[in-house]
């Protein structure tokens, strides 16, 4: 028969209830299980309770408990407390054996509890007499004399073991326990001796509690938490409560580990990264150091965020912080200037996100430098640009191209007309004049499509061997007429004579541009321009120059420097990215094709473009072209004639798809006194060339033709006559065509050509024809 009634709470929730307890209350089980304590309690006793529940004392108190039938019962309750639960008894719950079988009954799946038998007489006068020896080490001791620990718990028999006991000593059985903890204690370790000398010290009536760890029959080692407590005295029985916290060691073990390998991430992290509470950053890692530039973390720690903020950023970033912790905006990504310790101010990406720590509210952060990310993409940006701007200048070159062959026939057919009405003997010296004008007129416009296709590299080029220092001589006079006055003009030639090949009339156009240029950005009194020229060695590296402008990879070799400086307004770094661009102009007005042509001339002879400029104090454009070491020689270009020796005793085929073209070069040929044939188109002209094999001497072909082409043309020809002179003239340029030197007896003519340029050709192909017999 249960003499006291019984009530175990976990959580203030009742768990468990015996028989006696329901009697005393009046209830039945069903409606007490999982009921919160504090609903039997009467409003008498609640404080009573409360500080129970609270504080989880052994205690000895009146209580006052009302049921559903709201009867107000007093009862004597004794508080019981082991690990998280509280054992409420109205009666002494331990003061009898069969009080002790109920606790057996009630706890025997939460916590291991023995009863020992123990007569401490003998014990405790193996104690005082080892003190009095002078061993005042008594741990020391029994380690060093392990038979003692066999005499010290001699007197020691365990009377009673719940199941949990088993478990906790991983035995099969009571008797296995029983034999092993009474007989062989071989669950003795180090930790137990000293927890059980402390205990033999209190016998207190009240529990007392250590840490300690024991050896199982497995020989396992477990960490358990020993509760000890007087049970009677008179018979030297204690009882003994044991918790099994193995596992909850594991855990907090792995949980340490998780925290030392998440402090080692933290700070081996190759990214910055800092915790900041109320403003102030309270944790970082060695790379947000780093990326401020200090050397240790703790000249960052303790420092408010602003202290690494550039001023003009602090209340936004002070703004981001107070939403991110308020939960309104609990992850952000923004960018902001950032101070390093030396006071220079750097670009800065930030993304934080809220955390709660100890119920307060962090901001979690990285701190990444972007500034070498922002000059990669600048770098890409202005690659882009370049991009962009050789594709526009490519289209503008197709349709330049187009147009200036157009035009160019057009010229040829207007300048050979007035060609042959200049070389009529009946005309009036009034027409004649006219007939010069005109002519003149003509070749303006052809220099006009000439311009127009310098800056995509497409123009009609004369080169020629060019001594620098006689250059010079001619084009001071030139320069000095169209630079105002009042600016100087300074030059520093080089000591000895260098040689460039170009187009001395395109390179006349390139150093009148540039000067006009520094004269226009000139607006002060004392204004000057400085042309040098000086020979050097161009490496490499010149290709990965942000200053240098080229179309293609430098070679390294000599070249000649020529600038031209001058004491301006200075060029912006970003005009500088656009000052080439086709009709862009930083004057009123502009056109913007004077640098588009300069470029054009200079890419077009392998060299490149260096400026280096200072907003307000002047600009400096070097042009670098490559020196040239071959011997000037007169080509046969240059060999002029208005009369065609009668070397040609056959026809000229003339094949053009231009009528008008066709009539204006058959009235020069014939009028030398040669027999002319035609064709429309190349099926045509290899038609008549089968036909008059043995007559045809000479075939003036243009290149630009429907049905065939002027190339597939020559190709038939050549196959039917290797050896046929043949004369190709074209509006396109001769750079723009390929493959004619592969083939003997070729040459070439642009259009628009006069009588006199014709003539030189033909004369200049039949004498290699002569020479070849």
């Amino acid at each position: 028969m249960e003499l006291c009634g019984k009530c175990v709470i976990k959580d203030k929730k009742i768990v468990h209830v015996n028989k006696m307890f329901l009697n005393h209350i009046k209830e039945s089980e069903s409606q007490l299980i999982n009921k919160d304590i504090s609903n039997i309690i009467s409003d008498k006793s609640k404080l009573d309770v409360e500080e129970i529940l609270e504080h989880g004392k052994e205690n000895n108190v009146t209580l006052f408990y009302q049921n559903t039938k709201n009867q107000i019962l007093e009862l004597q309750t004794n508080v019981f407390p082991m690990d998280d639960y509280l054992i409420l008894s109205t009666k002494n719950l331990i003061s009898s054996e069969v009080n002790i079988s109920t606790v057996f009954d009630m706890l025997s799946d939460l916590s291991g509890i023995g009863v020992i038998q123990q007569d401490f007489t003998e014990p405790i006068k193996m104690l005082e007499d080892l003190v009095e020896q002078g061993h005042t080490d008594l741990r020391k001791y029994f380690y060093e004399n392990v038979d003692k620990i066999s005499e010290f718990h001699s007197k020691i028999q365990l009377q009673r073991i719940n199941n949990e006991i088993v478990n906790i000593f991983e035995g099969s059985g009571y008797e296995e326990v029983f034999d092993f903890l009474n007989v062989s204690r071989k669950m003795t370790t180090t930790d137990y001796i000293d927890s059980m000398i402390d205990m033999y010290y209190i016998r207190s009536s009240a529990f007392t509690q250590k840490y300690t760890k024991i050896k199982t029959i497995k020989t396992n080692i477990k960490e358990i938490l020993l509760k000890s407590k007087m049970y009677d005295l008179d018979k030297n029985l204690y009882i003994n409560i044991l918790v099994d916290l193995t596992a909850l060691k594991e855990v907090e073990r792995k949980f340490k580990e998780s925290e030392l390998r998440f402090e080692q991430l933290f700070q081996e992290l190759a990214i910055g990264l800092l915790l900041v509470r109320d403003g102030i950053i309270i944790e970082c890692n060695q790379e947000l150091a780093n990326t401020f530039g200090y050397d240790h973390i703790q000249d960052v720690i303790g420092n408010h965020m602003h202290h690494f903020t550039a001023p003009s950023d602090r209340e936004r970033v002070s703004q981001m912080h107070a939403e991110r912790t308020s939960g309104k905006n609990p992850r952000s990504l923004y960018t902001i200037l950032a101070i390093k310790k030396n006071g220079i101010e750097f670009p800065a990406e930030i993304f934080a996100l809220r955390i709660v720590i100890d119920d307060i509210a962090h901001s979690l952060g990285i701190v990444t430098d972007i500034s070498e990310r922002l000059n990669r993409e600048k770098e890409r940006e202005r690659l882009q640009n370049q991009l962009i701007s050789s594709h526009k200048l490519e289209s503008l070159g197709i349709l330049s191209g187009g147009i200036a062959h157009d035009f160019n026939n057009i010229l040829t057919v207007i300048e050979g007309g007035l060609d042959i009405l200049g070389n009529t003997d009946d005309l009036s010296n009034f027409n004649k004049e006219l007939v010069s004008d005109l002519f003149k007129t003509s070749r303006r416009a052809a220099n006009l499509i000439n311009q127009l296709l310098i800056y995509t590299g497409k123009a009609m080029v004369h080169s020629e061997i060019v001594s620098l220092s006689s250059y010079f001589n001619e084009i001071e006079s030139l320069l000095r007429l169209a630079i105002p006055n009042n600016i100087e003009i300074v030059y520093n030639r080089p000591n000895n004579d260098y040689f460039i090949k170009i187009d001395k009339t395109q390179f006349t156009q390139v150093l009148m541009n540039l000067s006009i240029n520094s004269a226009e950005s000139i607006d002060r009194e004392n204004g000057k321009i400085t042309i040098s020229c000086r020979s050097l060695y161009v490496p490499s590296h010149y290709n990965e120059n942000p200053s240098v402008f080229r179309n293609k990879s430098i070679i390294p070799c000599e070249y000649i420097e020529i600038s031209v400086t001058d004491n301006g307004t200075g060029i912006s770094e970003d005009d500088i990215s656009k000052i080439f661009d086709p009709f862009y102009s930083r004057k009123p007005g502009g056109r913007g094709l004077g640098l588009s042509v300069v470029q054009g001339i200079i890419f077009q002879n392998n060299g490149f473009i260096k400026i280096a400029s200072d907003i307000g104090t002047g600009t400096r454009m070097s042009i670098y072209l490559p020196i040239t070491t071959e011997v000037d020689k007169i080509s046969s270009e240059q060999v002029s004639s208005d009369f065609l020796p009668n070397i040609i005793e056959g026809s000229i085929l003339i094949c053009d798809d231009e009528i008008d073209i066709q009539k204006v070069l058959g009235i020069m040929v014939k009028s030398k006194g040669i027999e002319v044939l035609f064709a429309d188109n190349g099926e045509e002209a290899i038609e008549v060339y089968k036909n008059n094999t043995y007559a045809i001497k000479l075939v003036i072909l243009d290149l630009s033709m429907p049905v065939m082409s002027g190339q597939e043309t020559l190709e038939q020809l050549k196959l039917l006559n290797p050896s046929l002179p043949i004369l190709i003239i074209s509006g396109y340029p001769k750079d723009e065509l390929e493959g004619f030197d592969n083939y003997t007896m070729i040459d070439f003519l642009q259009k628009p050509f006069s009588s006199k340029d014709l003539y030189s050709r033909i004369n200049s192909l039949q004498q290699r024809v002569l020479m070849d017999k």
